[in-house]
């Protein structure tokens, strides 16, 4: 037996004619779970993203809300106390109308303090409920002159009001905490936005059913060039949409133009701090205000060295 030898061929043969399906359902399984994983990757991205946007609209939302309602309160409380001084004058203890006439005054700022503080306890509901103005028909003419009063009041004798009303009567259907908040936010940006003694004239008329009232002063006119509640800036022909931080960076410096200010001021009032990395992003915001007004040639944000910047009115001859 051992001579006898035996010899096995075999052959083997593969077939790759449906190979493609093969692979595919080889692959099938990996496809699905890396697709899978790139769709719930990207999904969560964009959620995140979008909460982020929602937050930074919420936070921004949450500090106007808090510098609106803390201007909103420093006006009554000043009439207020402004009306308890008069009180302790002399000349007004024995002056029966002038005691009657400050104790209404305090009575009124009262109220509309009353009213204030009310509305900041209910915006907890708004999310909850649907908003609603509490409205009722005035007399236009009537609170306008409580409004102005009580302004005039606490504003002191260095603002002059004149007042031309023609309402005729006229009584109209709405919610006196925001139209008196809408009266006093322009009144007192009259006297923010003035470099001089404010000059106010109030003008109230009626046309058809329309009631028509109109607020100007003798102001730095920062409107004629910066639109702040819309972020809007017109400079010559051209219209340029700006970023919130773009819009706080020029207001604050229209507010204090022909003033040097500091790098770290600027930082602190716009940013809330100072930090090297902030101030690289200061450089570019001024650097495309400066581009953004390059057609008037009555302005010009200048650098000054060492110190910071100033936005500068310059004549038609160059001088500064």
């Amino acid at each position: 037996m051992e001579d006898n030898n035996y010899r096995f061929l075999f052959e083997y043969f593969i077939d790759y004619s449906d190979k493609r399906s093969l692979l595919l359902k080889e692959m099938t399984t990996s496809l699905l779970m890396s697709t899978s994983s790139i769709l719930i990757v990207v999904i969560i991205f964009m959620i995140t993203y979008r909460n982020l946007m929602e937050e930074k609209r919420l936070s921004d939302l949450k500090t106007d809300f808090i510098n609106n309602m803390t201007h909103e309160l420093k006006t009554p409380l000043s009439t207020i106390t402004v009306a308890g001084r008069t009180l302790e004058m002399p000349q007004i203890r024995t002056n029966e109308d002038k005691i009657l006439e400050t104790a209404r005054m305090i009575g009124k700022q009262s109220v509309h303090l009353n009213q204030i503080i009310n509305m900041i306890l209910e915006i907890s509901m708004w999310e909850r409920t649907q908003f609603q103005l509490d409205k009722k028909v005035i007399d236009i003419e009537e609170v306008m002159n409580d409004i102005v009063d009580s302004f005039k009041s606490g504003s002191g004798d260095c603002v002059s009001i004149s007042r031309k009303y023609s309402f005729n009567g006229a009584k109209a259907d709405l919610d006196v905490v925001y139209f008196t908040t809408l009266i006093n936010n322009l009144l007192s940006n009259a006297v923010k936005y003035s470099n001089r003694d404010p000059v106010i004239d109030i003008e109230g008329t009626t046309t058809n059913e329309h009631i028509r009232i109109k607020v100007s002063d003798n102001g730095i006119g920062i409107d004629t060039v910066l639109k702040y509640n819309s972020l809007e800036l017109t400079s010559g022909k051209s219209k340029e949409k700006l970023t919130l931080k773009e819009a706080q960076l020029l207001k604050y410096l229209i507010i204090n133009k022909n003033k040097v200010l500091a790098r770290e001021d600027i930082l602190t009032e716009i940013w809330g701090e100072d930090d090297y990395f902030l101030g690289r992003s200061m450089d570019v915001f001024i650097s495309r205000l400066r581009k953004y007004i390059s057609e008037d040639k009555n302005i010009d944000i200048r650098t000054v060295r060492g110190m910071g910047f100033i936005l500068e009115e310059v004549d038609l001859e160059g001088n500064q």
